[in-house]
């Protein structure tokens, strides 16, 4: 029998950018014990980040060295940019007890798999099917060269990374079915939900290092409960929580459906039950081949997941819970809807009696850490958002959602004057795109012809908000460095409102342009005019009435001349 060797504690697999500009790949115990060295990770596609920082980072530190227990602790330890000598040893030494179960191709125990995994018919498939933007099955990408009949030849490292990928993001639908389930029927497996993140919208606080983004997560008091909660490398066997309902092993070609045990189970949910197989190439040891059959199932998203914003339900429908995950929106940046995201109020009293949004239980963290002083006002924060849209009953990827955006972190403050000039900023954006959108409609309607449904084409907002989107940025970005300078603060806003009145009349004056002659003179529709005149006029009121700190006579006199 060929052994094949991958320890994730020594050897590279986590693609790491340092400071220098320089990417390259690391083990598990350098990135950590190293993570102030780096700037972050530097994976080839964006829902990568997540998946490792969830499945492996996060719940290494949780298991070795435990959250810091107060504030005041919290801000000790990030205030050293780095972890200390102790936390070092203890980490070095929890990776050294452990380090069998980070063996990926291990006989008895390979990390996050099931060890001896086979299919009823011991039919195995392409690697490519752990791979999302390769051709398997239903998912078809539209650019996809390669297909599942094909072999896919991943490194080591790489195999790792769609490993976890899966857990985390896996489409939905039949699944092939794994001997020694007895739920498998015909050979396959039905009714498998996507992986967790798929589920939601996810978000993530990062910082200047890989360091201060592993702090950033890991805030005061993160609710660890007690023995039953591990890592699912540490999961050997779970007992029956009840009379009714067994809780499958990670380790067993069983799944179970149930609730999270605690913070690290949730974290390293076990979605499917996979088992890689390598070969021996020309170029070193390569997985070619993969089973990949059903995996635990959460019996509800709970409302301790830390990285997603929800909607709660003042009325949900019935056997649902009131706190539903939010997606984030495909074609839409992240700063356009930082309402959900600066929502850190639970909902209490009056607000009981209607839905509202609520930011991710980080970010309410991050808030404390700052309202305590251990964070400064003006700390670089960045958020990373990730989400994956699928299409035909969630068993195929139509798109990858990727955003980052800068977030000051005095907007997080319901009573800061920050967070008043980020959500004033966030409507008068909307407020832009809306009325180009009115004024497109309105010569359509002047030139003979009908609006653009509002679900269907074109709209020549959306393109406004595009141009929007680089100067709405470095807005953002400047709010954030300058938190406590009213003065700058103010400059900034009539710097952001004079470029974004400037952006909007030269939209305008395209669609002015392009308008046909007939709609120069215009086409009453139910006792109203529609005409080139008046959709100008709406178009410049609506700058006006948003755009107050740039509005002047001199504008008025020369709007679309």
């Amino acid at each position: 029998m060929v052994y094949f060797v991958c320890n994730l504690v020594d050897d590279p697999w986590i693609p790491l950018d340092s400071s220098q500009g320089e990417v390259g790949e690391h083990s598990l115990q350098v990135a950590l014990l190293e993570s102030h060295r780096f700037t972050g990770t530097a994976f080839p596609r964006p829902t990568l980040f997540p998946a490792v920082l969830r499945q492996v980072l996060l719940p290494v530190l949780l298991d070795s060295i435990g959250p810091p227990r107060t504030s005041q602790e919290w801000a000790e330890w990030f205030s050293r940019g780095g972890f200390d000598a102790s936390q070092r040893q203890a980490i070095a030494d929890y990776l050294g007890e452990h380090r069998d179960l980070f063996d990926l191709f291990s006989e008895n125990y390979p990390f996050a798999q099931v060890a001896g995994l086979e299919s009823p018919t011991k039919e195995t498939k392409s690697s490519a099917l752990l791979v999302p933007s390769i051709a398997t099955g239903n998912n078809v990408p539209l650019f996809s060269v390669l297909t599942e009949a094909d072999t896919l030849f991943l490194r080591p490292a790489e195999a790792v990374w769609w490993l976890l990928y899966t857990h985390c993001w896996d489409t939905a639908a039949i699944k092939t079915g794994a001997a020694g389930d007895p739920r498998v029927k015909n050979g396959k497996t039905t009714g498998n939900p996507t992986g967790p993140l798929g589920q939601m919208g996810v978000v993530v606080p990062t910082g200047a290092t890989l360091f201060e983004t592993l702090m950033l997560n890991l805030p005061p008091r993160t609710p660890v409960r007690g023995s039953g909660d591990r890592p699912q490398w540490r999961a050997h066997h779970f007992q029956k929580q009840d009379r009714t309902e067994g809780i499958a092993s990670p380790r067993s070609p069983q799944w179970s459906i149930r609730p999270e045990l605690g913070l690290m189970d949730l974290l390293t949910w076990q979605a499917r039950r996979i088992r890689l197989i390598p070969q021996q190439t020309p170029d070193g040891v390569r997985v070619t081949k993969v089973v990949l059959c059903a995996g635990d199932r959460l019996s509800r998203l709970p409302e301790t997941e830390p990285h997603t914003a929800w909607t709660w339900a003042a009325k949900p429908r019935k056997g649902q819970s009131s706190w539903r995950p939010r997606r984030h929106r495909s074609g839409r940046a992240v700063w356009q809807g930082l309402e959900s995201l600066l929502a850190v109020n639970l909902p209490e009293g009056d607000a009981l009696s209607g839905d509202r949004e609520v930011t991710s239980e980080m970010l309410r963290h991050i808030l404390s850490l700052q309202t305590d002083e251990a964070l400064p006002d003006t700390y670089p924060l960045r958020i990373t958002a990730v989400g994956v849209v699928y299409g035909n009953q969630s068993a195929v990827v139509e798109d990858v959602i990727a955003d980052e955006i800068p977030l000051p972190l005095t907007a997080l403050s319901s009573d800061d004057r920050t967070r008043d000039l980020v959500t004033e900023l966030v409507e008068q954006a909307d407020a832009l795109s809306q009325a180009l959108n009115r004024m497109h409609a309105d010569l359509r309607k002047a030139g003979g012809g009908d609006p653009v449904p509002w679900d269907k084409g074109h709209h020549p907002g959306a393109g406004l908000l595009h141009a929007l989107d680089p100067l709405a940025r470095r807005a953002l970005a400047q709010i954030q460095r300058h938190a406590d300078d009213d003065e700058h603060l103010e400059q900034l806003m009539q710097a952001w409102e004079q470029k974004a009145w400037e952006i909007s009349d030269q939209h305008a004056r395209r669609l002015l342009d392009a308008s046909p002659p007939q709609a120069f003179a215009g086409r009453e529709i139910d006792k109203r005019l529609y005409s080139e005149t008046s959709a100008r006029g709406h178009f410049y009121a609506a700058l006006r009435k948003h755009l107050t700190r740039y509005e002047s006579p001199k504008n008025r006199s020369r709007e679309g001349n």
